[in-house]
């Protein structure tokens, strides 16, 4: 699990320091944002568990969120993906799979 942790809080990080070399940001769909990384991991498994193929492409984010004095969030995202249509798409077909489930497509800004 370490290694899952370590690999999805280097992709937010790269993003963040516009390391994937695009220049208008790039689109994620947010699933949550949790205090603790090890349940964004444990969401993330239980999502590719009950979406089926519907999250095939996209790879795990951890993206932080330093939210002042509400503390430090770890957003759960999939990505990357090709436009705000691809993630809104994205986002219905998760719906679809798992009714109910929260989801928002969300450009990242890269400086």
């Amino acid at each position: 699990i370490l290694s899952s942790v370590n690999a999805m809080v280097r992709a937010a990080a790269a993003t963040a320091t516009g390391a994937n070399g695009s220049s208008g940001g790039e689109w994620r769909v947010q699933f949550a944002s949790f205090r603790n990384i090890a349940d964004a991991i444990a969401t993330w498994q239980h999502l590719k568990e009950r979406a089926g193929d519907a999250l095939d492409g996209v790879e795990p984010v951890v993206a932080p969120a330093d939210l002042g004095a509400r503390g430090l969030y770890h957003r759960l995202q999939a990505g990357p993906i090709d436009g705000g249509d691809a993630a809104r798409a994205l986002c219905a077909r998760v719906q679809q799979a798992i009714p109910g489930q929260d989801c928002l497509a969300v450009r990242v800004r890269t400086p």
